[in-house]
């Protein structure tokens, strides 16, 4: 059976505060997840975000990798600097990424190929836009993407990545795949893994799901939608997507570092605010009504982060 994998993207966002709380709110569920979690916190953060999850079952992942061991190329980093972080896993073929920074597939199967090369584990995206959805092309280009990204790849190689499905229109935008969708589209990328390799490896890898993916709608299978598996639909109840979630933590990290710059943000304009003669210092109560407590985050991502996981029910897809 697959182990499922959680890996929460903080794309450019964190400091090196957030993993201290970050651990203290989810360090009592750690030990009951049945759960691979991979963290990716920005570069400046891997070494003090790996010092916090030392002797954690959380292993620490990067957001991008340069496609060469060394040379002049300013800004970027290397897979081998990355092993120097201890990094484990690391993300390409982000949809931002290929927007942004005009990476190609070309590019993206060159980062595999050195990641693979320096022993860290590939997630590689893929996923399609809304205009190609609409026109009924979003199977093709996965599956483009998919075949591009693992082109030339031995068998062996292919099973250490990850395939994380990504439809672009559901990214930071709050709308979310539906199961049929997700199940639908992980069963076309599962087939085409069985074309590039075998139908055995190909069961084995790991399909993740992300795309707006928080904590209320992580568990597709609460609405009793099938699974799916090669070839057909089966009623298990429960997909990859239960807990196999890319960027879940993603949205547990900002909703936390939100309230905590509203907070700061409301605190700085009270500081601001000069106190008139004969009125009081005291804060009103309706200022101290939007006032957010960091405390009443810290227990909300307490019971929301890293729930215990029963693997029999969860398993991936």
């Amino acid at each position: 059976m697959r182990k499922p994998l959680i890996a929460g993207n903080w794309k450019m966002n964190g400091n090196r505060g957030l993993a201290a709380e970050m651990l203290q709110a989810m360090e009592s569920s750690l030990d009951q997840t049945s759960a691979d979690v991979v963290v990716c916190p920005p570069f400046s953060l891997l070494q003090s975000v790996g010092e916090c999850f030392e002797n954690t079952p959380v292993f620490l992942g990067a957001q991008n990798v340069h496609a060469q061991l060394s040379g002049a190329y300013t800004g970027e980093i290397s897979a081998p600097m990355l092993n120097e972080m201890d990094v484990k896993w690391c993300i390409v073929g982000h949809s931002e990424r290929r927007a942004q920074f005009s990476e190609t597939d070309a590019i993206v199967r060159q980062k595999v190929g050195i990641l693979l090369q320096n022993g860290i584990q590939p997630i590689m995206c893929v996923g399609e836009s809304l205009e190609e959805r609409e026109a009924g092309k979003h199977e093709e280009v996965v599956v483009e993407q998919l075949k591009n990204g693992l082109s030339g790849l031995a068998a062996d190689d292919q099973l250490r990545c990850t395939i994380a499905y990504e439809p672009v229109w559901a990214i930071g935008t709050g709308k979310t795949a539906t199961p049929e969708q997700a199940n639908s589209m992980h069963l076309v990328i599962r087939n085409q893994l069985a074309e590039l390799a075998t139908e055995q490896f190909a069961t084995k890898m790991r399909i993740l799901y992300g795309g707006s993916v928080n904590a209320d709608n992580a568990d597709f299978g609460s609405v009793g939608q099938a699974n799916s598996v090669r070839g057909k639909m089966t009623g298990v109840g429960k997909m990859t997507a239960v807990v196999a979630v890319i960027f879940m933590l993603t949205s547990l990290s900002l909703a936390y570092l939100s309230s905590q710059a509203a907070r700061e943000s409301v605190v700085r304009e009270i500081e601001a605010v000069p106190t008139l003669p004969g009125t009081s210092t005291t804060q009103p109560a309706e200022t101290e009504a939007i006032q957010i407590p960091v405390e009443e985050t810290s227990d909300e991502l307490e019971q929301k982060a890293a729930p215990p996981i029963d693997s029999g029910k969860s398993s991936d897809q």
